[in-house]
């Protein structure tokens, strides 16, 4: 009985070890990353940045936020339409890379 006890431990013990293990390269993947550029087109599935001579894609939805300006606080949307922010645009684009994807988790406009 003892060692059928040990023996049970020691297997939920590993994979307890092997989910932790799993959990950390995923969430080092999706880690947050930011980038700033001006707009070149956006609907409401995608947003095309140009940033000097590189030209990025990112997948928006329902769950990215655009914040625009708003007097005394930053007025927080989800994905209205039309999408509060156009072509010519200056934004930084707060997004998380899997794979060859980038899923923007926030657009906010730059004002200078």
């Amino acid at each position: 009985m003892t060692r059928v006890l040990i023996l049970t431990l020691a297997i939920v013990a590993i994979s307890a070890i092997g989910s932790a293990g799993q959990q950390g390269a995923t969430s080092a993947s999706g880690r947050l990353r930011s980038t700033t550029g001006v707009v070149k087109a956006v609907s409401s599935s995608l947003l095309t940045l140009v940033r000097g001579d590189n030209e990025m894609t990112f997948a928006v939805d329902s769950s990215t936020r655009f914040v625009a300006r708003g007097g005394a606080r930053d007025l927080l949307r989800r994905m209205p339409e039309p999408p509060p922010v156009k072509a010519g645009d200056e934004v930084t684009v707060k997004f998380r890379q899997r794979g060859d994807s980038r899923n923007a988790v926030e657009v906010r406009r730059v004002y200078r």
